[in-house]
């Protein structure tokens, strides 16, 4: 019961809580060390995942950056916008900027967007469950660009799912984008790019999909 009231008293403070986690690792003592503070903390933040239940581990890298951006930007007392660099260290070591192009294929005007992200999903390639892996990551160059050689086109690579994810590919009917050069909506194709990248990278590999197809 006296715990229980600690904790319930206690003001849930993750930042804290991850550099104690961190300052316990590296400090040679081999005593077992239990991450309790740190999982009341983030609970109290996430208590939509304060559970037994199994739970996404994308879903728990981005809900603790976020509350670690929202801790330190009030303790501080900024008001930057989320994605700005340099407003906390959780955007300062993970926060990059993706491009998008939104080319008109009528008369070939392109619409450029620039967004913050905090990590990239890629998908994998339609029809490969195989496990990801290198074949062989030696590099060559070919008319001028880099790339893999002797890479099995079996084995699916973080560099296969990253150019699947930089490959342009044509929007919908539905998702016509009004363009400003031809005044009305037109048919487009659109393509992605990584304009900057953080000091660290994070991808989250969606592994799954949804089908409407039964498979027997």
């Amino acid at each position: 019961t006296t715990g229980s009231s600690a904790h319930a008293d206690r003001v849930a403070c993750l930042a804290c809580d991850l550099d104690e986690i961190y300052s316990a690792a590296f400090s040679g003592d081999r005593t077992p060390y239990s991450p309790a503070k740190f999982l009341y903390s983030w609970w109290q933040h996430a208590s939509n995942l304060a559970s037994y239940e199994q739970q996404d581990a994308h879903e728990f890298f981005i809900s603790i950056l976020d509350h670690i951006h929202e801790n330190i930007k009030d303790d501080q007392q900024k008001s930057y916008a989320q994605g700005h660099g340099d407003c906390c260290i959780a955007h300062r070591v993970f926060s990059g900027i993706l491009r998008s192009d939104v080319t008109c294929t009528s008369c070939g005007f392109t619409s450029t967007t620039f967004e913050p992200c905090m990590d990239i999903s890629l998908d994998m390639d339609a029809g490969d469950n195989s496990s990801f892996g290198v074949a062989n990551t030696k590099s060559h160059v070919r008319n001028g660009e880099r790339g893999l050689a002797g890479v099995n086109s079996k084995v699916l690579t973080l560099m296969r799912c990253l150019e699947r994810f930089t490959r342009s590919e044509r929007l919908d009917a539905e998702q016509k984008f009004f363009c400003e050069h031809c005044n009305e909506r037109q048919e487009s194709l659109k393509q992605m790019s990584i304009r900057r990248l953080p000091l660290v990278s994070c991808f989250h590999i969606k592994r799954f999909e949804h089908s409407s197809v039964k498979k027997e």
